[in-house]
């Protein structure tokens, strides 16, 4: 008789065991719910897009709003609405845009290569020929142009010669 009772004693603490260790299990699970649905959602830091074509092509310019500069100190400024000035020999001037559509015998502004490839000129439109209009290239990051480098960040080209004194990497 006596292993019977050790017996059903041994049953009675592992069941008491099972029993407890469930309610632990049941109430640690469900307060460790209760925190996690009471801590506040992670805040995520805004990531700076890369130069969006699309955008550009269609007046959007606030992928490359800022001031970009060329290996000479040349600069363009962006506004999210389009080119504000450019800076060639120390002479400012506010009178060029980006040709978007075509403008004259200089044709629309078009995408290939993963490139966006336009001209810039002046405002004005009247008597405008290639001779008055930069090609330009709007090159984001892995796009490779030949004859430049540095493929991994955004970068504009403007000129004749391709080559890296002509590209035009932001500053700000």
């Amino acid at each position: 008789m006596h292993s019977k009772t050790i017996r059903y004693l041994i049953i009675a603490v592992v069941a008491c065991l099972a029993v407890f260790a469930g309610y632990h299990y049941i109430h640690t699970a469900s307060s460790h719910d209760q925190v996690k649905k009471t801590q506040p959602a992670k805040k995520s830091t805004p990531q700076r897009k890369g130069m969006d074509l699309n955008a550009i092509k269609s007046g959007d310019f606030s992928s490359v709003s800022g001031t970009w500069k060329n290996p000479a100190g040349d600069t363009y400024v962006f506004t999210k609405s389009g080119l504000k000035a450019a800076t060639f020999n120390g002479e400012t001037r506010s009178d060029s845009e980006v040709y978007l559509t075509g403008v004259n015998n200089i044709p629309a502004a078009t995408i290939d290569h993963g490139m966006l490839k336009t001209f810039i000129g002046p405002k004005n439109h009247d008597n405008i020929d290639f001779s008055s209009a930069m090609s330009t290239y709007f090159i984001p990051k892995t796009a490779k142009l030949d004859g430049t480098s540095n493929p991994s960040i955004d970068r504009i080209y403007t000129g004749q010669q391709q080559d890296d004194k002509n590209v035009f990497t932001k500053v700000d």
